[in-house]
């Protein structure tokens, strides 16, 4: 009797488990449409990341234990005012490459509904110019995305390892600390001290 009591219960747990995660799944709040003020905020490699509500984004949000989390992450351009966004993102196409979008393509990529920006304290002129001769490489390097999140071996490259190798061939963010054995998440970039919160 107290087995199966027992059994009843464990059941009735995992049946609500299993409907809490697909409302968490189903769920979503309004999508960002870019207005046309967006762009006097933003500058040139700054980071933008994202709390998206693709299928992907909320995975990554489960299994960091999160229920609202940033999950994409890529470095600002603007062009004649307009903003693009480089990064890598397993969007489905035969590559999986790196991509060079504009802002609105990359929020509904993820059909983002919440962003953050963020901008490296202090670069200096020589360092701008690093940022852009990396930032102008990348633009045009062609790599699948990395599933394994491997800081190290760039022949795949996931988003965060995409910033990372731009702003660590620029002088910035050296990849000697032992937590880039792990992968590297974009809120991660949050608590870093070398970047301030613009938006």
């Amino acid at each position: 009797m107290i087995k199966t009591k027992s059994k009843k219960q464990i059941k009735n747990i995992i049946i609500s488990i299993i409907v809490l995660v697909l409302i968490f799944f189903i769920y979503k709040k309004d999508q960002i449409i870019v207005d046309e003020f967006e762009g006097d905020r933003f500058e040139n490699y700054d980071l933008i990341l994202t709390k998206g509500q693709s299928f992907q984004s909320k995975l990554i949000s489960l299994l960091n234990f999160s229920l609202e989390d940033y999950s994409h992450i890529g470095v600002i351009s603007k062009e004649n005012e307009n903003i693009f966004i480089l990064h890598s993102t397993p969007d489905g196409t035969e590559n999986n490459s790196i991509r060079y979008d504009d802002l609105q393509s990359f929020f509904d990529l993820s059909d983002a509904c919440d962003y953050k920006v963020l901008r490296y304290k202090n670069i200096t002129p020589e360092v701008r110019q690093k940022l852009k001769n990396e930032f102008a490489k990348h633009k045009t390097t062609s790599v699948p995305f990395d599933y394994d999140f491997n800081n190290f071996d760039h022949k795949k490259i996931y988003c965060s390892e995409l910033v990372l190798i731009i702003y660590n061939n620029s002088g910035l963010l050296k990849m000697i600390d032992s937590n880039y054995e792990k992968p590297i998440y974009p809120k991660d970039f949050l608590k870093m001290n070398d970047f301030i919160l613009v938006k």
